[in-house]
């Protein structure tokens, strides 16, 4: 949480800094951390966003630990009182059972949904602890698991120009899931802009080298003690789009999900490719494109958009994204101010909050197969939200680059 805070409330990102030396990914080397300009009196809402806005970051680490804690408790509460299934951790409960008992870590199948395990074999030996735990216990970390990756990004993505660890946390992240390896992507496409325009491309491209390092480092360790299985992830699972579920599936809120649905098929195939393909390059540019301008906030929240879109499967759980992208709507809004602006901001916050994709036909047999335009539509929100956020950062970038000079 005081990473999101970090990342997402840098003075690069609320105000125009007139550069001393080129920005990177890691912001402007003589920006002093974690300070707010004078910002101007807007309405009401504004002027609430921007107290707690100064409040975090004068009083950042209490605030968020306490805000981190407030959250967690009251989402606990309502996984309790709605009886939220745990299927997913009790999958991965499965595969540490599978790690200690040596038995072929992808033949298994778990719960009463026979599901598989798709993740590499690293993190399968992270799931060995859970073994210790009865059940029952299991239901805080399960919300826990839905935010470590994240947090992992975005810790490491706020660590100053030369960290010695800036690079491990996504080297991690990758290790257990590969959709975050793209953020090491991220962090040498900048690099190799910032070079061509001969500013200070070593930062990011040490970050970079960094994480893939980590995430050799890991898959090597997983390999020593896991063999067989990791022979068997990286030529043979690491392929099969098809073993994490339907790509039709309402939860699968990723452009081969849409496609699939839009299509009325349980394999997009080729199309997928290419328009994920698209999707990458023109996200991605975006990503890298704010990056370079100093906003890395906009910069990391639009390559985590692109990574949930091009992944073959993001199920409505992994959008753990969608909280620093409403952080920047909102800050945007703060500093800039507009009915465009604010509408965008609680647009995005809505459709986060509304759980709409479920008000389609989702029962067992297959209804995504069938489904109208309007229910196509609703199961399509988080893909629809999040290209909305890209083309909002896209028009961003004349305002960037006339405030900034690279």
């Amino acid at each position: 949480m005081q990473a999101l805070y970090q990342l997402s409330y840098s003075p690069s990102l609320l105000r125009p800094v007139p550069p001393a030396a080129p920005p990177t990914l890691h912001g402007h080397p003589r920006s002093p951390p974690n300070r707010f300009p004078g910002v101007r009196t807007g309405p009401l809402p504004s002027a609430l966003v921007t107290v707690l806005a100064m409040t975090v970051v004068r009083r950042q680490a209490p605030l968020a630990a306490v805000g981190c804690l407030l959250s967690f408790v009251l989402f606990w509460a309502a996984q309790r009182a709605a009886d939220v299934s745990m299927i997913d951790l009790m999958v991965y409960r499965a595969e540490g059972l599978a790690v200690r008992s040596g038995v072929d870590l992808y033949a298994l199948r778990a719960t009463g949904a026979d599901l598989p395990m798709t993740y590499p074999p690293f993190a399968a030996l992270l799931f060995t602890p859970l073994t210790l735990l009865d059940p029952v216990d299991l239901r805080p970390l399960a919300t826990l698991g839905n935010l470590l990756l994240a947090v992992l990004v975005m810790w490491d993505l706020t660590r100053r120009p030369g960290h010695r660890w800036a690079g491990a946390g996504i080297g991690l992240a990758a290790a257990i899931k590969l959709t975050p390896a793209l953020f090491a992507v991220l962090l040498l496409l900048v690099g190799v802009v910032v070079a061509a325009r001969r500013g200070a491309w070593r930062p990011p491209v040490r970050h970079a080298c960094v994480a893939a390092a980590t995430f050799l480092g890991a898959t090597l360790l997983a390999a020593l003690v896991l063999p067989e299985d990791s022979r068997n992830f990286w030529t043979r699972v690491v392929f099969a789009a098809g073993r994490v579920g339907r790509a039709e599936n309402t939860a699968n809120q990723s452009v081969r999900g849409v496609l699939a649905r839009l299509l009325h098929t349980a394999d997009p195939g080729a199309l997928w490719a290419v328009v994920a393909a698209l999707v990458c390059v023109a996200g991605m540019a975006v990503a890298v494109a704010a990056a370079v301008r100093g906003e890395r906030a906009w910069g990391a929240a639009a390559c985590a958009a692109t990574a949930l879109l091009v992944s073959p499967v993001s199920w409505s759980h992994h959008w753990v994204w969608c909280v620093p992208m409403v952080l920047l709507l909102w800050s945007r809004a703060t500093r800039w101010g507009g009915a465009g602006r604010w509408a965008a901001a609680g647009a995005l916050t809505l459709v986060f909050c509304s759980y709409a994709l479920w008000w389609v036909p989702h029962t067992p047999g297959r209804p995504e197969l069938t489904q109208n335009f309007g229910q196509m539509a609703l199961s399509a929100i988080y893909p629809l939200a999040a290209a909305g956020f890209l083309a909002l950062a896209a028009a961003s970038l004349r305002r960037w680059r006339t405030n900034r000079t690279v």
